[in-house]
Formats: structure tokens, sequence, C-alpha cells
């Protein structure tokens, strides 16, 4: 339970991050934007690292350290890409909900291929009602 209330948070925090990012992305050049946003994500990682450490000896592999900067790397890759996207005329709702949409599709896939889960029928019917809501609320009259 605890891993699902942690998981609802993320994608609040996300939601919050990439309404920000819409709401700046008119406002400032889209690289001084991502910059910014990755300086004051280091600067309050780092914060919160060193409070919650607390002395404690660090743990990890170097594998966990590559890992770790591949993420960084995708993550400051998608920050870069969401404000070229939302400096275009594009509302919130439609941009936050094609992001969401495909890390979800994607995030299965990844997990379907690399990681060999097996989807039952419940989440691929879930893939498809996510690829319909994404298809859906991207939909422009005419």
């Amino acid at each position: 339970m605890k891993g699902i209330i942690l998981a609802m948070l993320a994608g609040t925090l996300f939601a919050c991050y990439q309404l920000a990012v819409k709401l700046s992305a008119h406002h400032i050049q889209e690289m001084l934007g991502a910059v910014i946003l990755q300086a004051v994500a280091v600067v309050v990682g780092l914060g919160i690292f060193l409070v919650i450490r607390d002395g404690e000896p660090l743990v990890y592999t170097t594998t966990g350290l590559k890992f770790a900067m591949l993420a960084g790397l995708f993550v400051s890759l998608a920050e870069i890409v969401a404000f070229y996207t939302f400096s275009q005329a594009i509302s919130p709702s439609v941009g936050i909900t094609i992001i969401v949409g495909m890390n979800i599709l994607v995030g299965l896939g990844l997990d379907y291929f690399w990681f060999k889960s097996e989807l039952t029928a419940s989440q691929m019917l879930g893939i498809l009602l996510v690829l319909v809501g994404v298809i859906l609320i991207s939909w422009k009259k005419g």
C-alpha cells in the first residue's frame, strides 16, 4: 500500500511539474528553462539527500550508478522536450495527457520486453483504454 501511495504522490508531483513547465514556457527560452529546472532539482535533491542520509553509509553498485546516470539523462531530455512542447500552442490537458499516456504505454512495453512481465487481459484492456483516451483527448475537430 505504501508503494501505491508514493506512486500517486509522484504522479501528482509530475503533473504539477508539467503544469509549471507550461506556465513558464511562454516566458523563458526553452533551454534556459530546462537548465534552471535541472539546477533547482540538483539543489533540492542534494538538500533532501543530506537531511535524510543522516550519517548512514552510502550503498551503491557500479550498475546502480550507471542506471541512475541513464535515468538522469532521460529525465533531462524529457524536461527539455517538455519545455519545447509546452512552448507550442498545446493546452496542458492535451500535453500532459499525451506525455503521461506515452509514459504508461512505453513503460508497460519496456516492462513486458525488458523484464519479461506477463500482461493479463485486464492490463491489455487498460493499455488499449489509455491509448484510446490519449487519442480522444488530443483529437481536434475539423
